[in-house]
């Protein structure tokens, strides 16, 4: 996550496919009243107001695990109704006066998403919605085919360890009564590969243990942008994102 903290400044200026999941998220949630809100993962807080608004609630408490995302959202993005919080998904805990508990393009993340799931089921009340999105596996999976071309070996990227549809359906079924579930995929061209890492740096969806840093030179860059091209016709991005709207 440190990659993440230290894109604060530039994230708002990549997050174009978790601004739609979002603006698909807020589309529920416009028209209701919860008069308190906990958002999970808030980053640098550009959604935050939004959802504040959009729900009506009269205190919103956004976490993040980031200290340098929690700054920034204070810094652009305060509102009297609105507290932010650095803390992790495993360890915050539920008030009884939650209505509404609500995260976008976040929860993959979990280092145990079951886990997390079932501790915020178990304190959360009945009648409490739970309102999120999360990347599925097949995001980036152009990439990952691009780079083992190119490489001549195996990549995981850490999208191919997200829940998988019928994972994440299975977990939600067990946990909550009642449950809608859907999922879209999203389509994304970058003029280049370097525009891609670009965004993937700048939106905390780097991955570790790709390759050694020494290789991304830009006679690499090149092989792989043109190895892309030749595989997908330009650099397409698939973005797989589940929604959940449950209680």
């Amino acid at each position: 996550m440190d990659s993440f903290s230290k894109s604060a400044t530039f994230y708002d200026q990549y997050d174009h496919v978790q601004s739609e999941s979002a603006r698909e998220l807020m589309k529920w949630v416009s028209g209701k009243t919860f008069s308190h809100v906990r958002e999970l993962g808030c980053g640098t807080g550009k959604h935050t107001v939004s959802l504040l608004h959009a729900s009506q609630a009269t205190h919103l408490l956004a976490i993040d695990r980031s200290a340098d995302m929690i700054e920034y959202a204070k810094l652009h993005h305060s509102h009297p109704k609105i507290s932010y919080r650095c803390q992790s998904f495993e360890s915050t805990d539920l008030s009884l006066e939650e209505q509404l508990i609500f995260s976008n393009a976040s929860l993959q993340w979990s280092c145990n998403l079951e886990r997390v799931l079932t501790r915020l089921c178990a304190q959360k009340q009945s009648s409490c919605w739970f309102l999120a999105s999360l990347f599925g596996p097949e995001t980036f999976k152009e990439l990952a085919v691009s780079l083992r071309s190119v490489l001549g070996a195996p990549v995981n990227l850490p999208s191919a360890s997200f829940y998988s549809d019928i994972q994440l359906y299975q977990v939600s079924k067990d946990l909550f009564s009642d449950l809608d579930f859907y999922q879209e995929k999203r389509i994304r061209v970058f003029p280049t590969v370097t525009d891609l890492f670009k965004s993937i740096k700048y939106t905390g969806t780097k991955g570790r243990g790709i390759a050694e840093k020494k290789i991304w030179t830009r006679h690499f860059l090149e092989k792989l942008d043109t190895a892309y091209r030749h595989r997908y016709g330009d650099i397409a991005v698939t973005y797989q994102v589940f929604y959940i709207r449950a209680r």
